[in-house]
């Protein structure tokens, strides 16, 4: 059933990136999605970017449905269905988080939800430039942060998964939560190695219940059984090697 809500804050992340606030009376754990209707006759998956108090999507601009969200204004009606598929699993231990670009707004409420557990994280954020760069403020105020930007112009220069091999040689960590680009997640998940790594799996999704089967991988649905997997049964189901 798709819900129409009104958007309290519209918040200009970057130029390219926009995060919208509503209300939203239903329980949501970090890492899952809702579905949001464009207004134009699609929906696209869209993981929360904030799941306490006012919840929130963040949504990139990259083709004709983010651009008509882009467009929204405050106090506009925003249509969505959820919360779908599963979350990050949060307990009171120590994580590294890795993200790779739009990715951190997956992660960046898993990671609000695991200093409120009483664990703690390093967080590793990875960006192409530093004007790209959003919520590491939000982020520095529970846990460890560090940038990686492939220009070098915040942190680290390089790509963040240079940053994982330097920090996993100084420490040691329970878990490690991931989402970005699925091939830094396949470099994140062989760094890691023994430890549980939980990855956030982008696909094309239509219905987003597990009708349609347009989000097929190793025979389970990214939608319903996803988006969040450990990388060991994502390798022992032959969808990475």
């Amino acid at each position: 059933m798709r819900l129409h809500t009104r958007i309290v804050e519209v918040i200009e992340e970057n130029p390219d990136v926009k995060t919208f606030r509503f209300r939203f009376g239903k329980v949501v754990q970090a890492g899952q999605f809702c579905m949001v209707w464009d207004g134009n006759g699609e929906e696209v998956p869209m993981s929360f970017s904030y799941t306490a108090g006012l919840k929130g999507i963040t949504v990139r601009r990259v083709g004709h449905t983010t651009a008509l969200l882009h467009n929204l204004k405050e106090g506009a009606t925003l249509r969505l269905r959820g919360p779908l598929g599963n979350g990050y699993p949060v307990q009171s231990m120590k994580y590294l988080i890795v993200a790779g670009g739009t990715g951190i707004a997956s992660l960046a409420p898993a990671a609000e939800a695991i200093a409120h557990a009483g664990g703690e994280f390093v967080f590793l954020a990875g960006f192409r430039t530093a004007r790209e760069i959003f919520f590491i403020d939000r982020l520095k105020k529970l846990g460890t942060v560090l940038l990686a930007t492939d220009d070098g112009t915040a942190g680290y220069r390089g790509v963040v998964t240079g940053l994982v091999e330097k920090v996993l040689a100084e420490q040691e960590f329970d878990a490690c939560l991931t989402c970005g680009p699925e091939i830094m997640m396949q470099r994140v998940s062989a760094l890691t190695g023994d430890i549980p790594t939980y990855c956030s799996l982008e696909r094309l999704m239509k219905c987003g219940i597990g009708i349609c089967d347009a989000c097929s991988v190793g025979g389970l649905q990214v939608c319903k059984d996803g988006p969040v997997f450990r990388a060991e049964m994502l390798r022992n189901l032959g969808v990475w090697a």
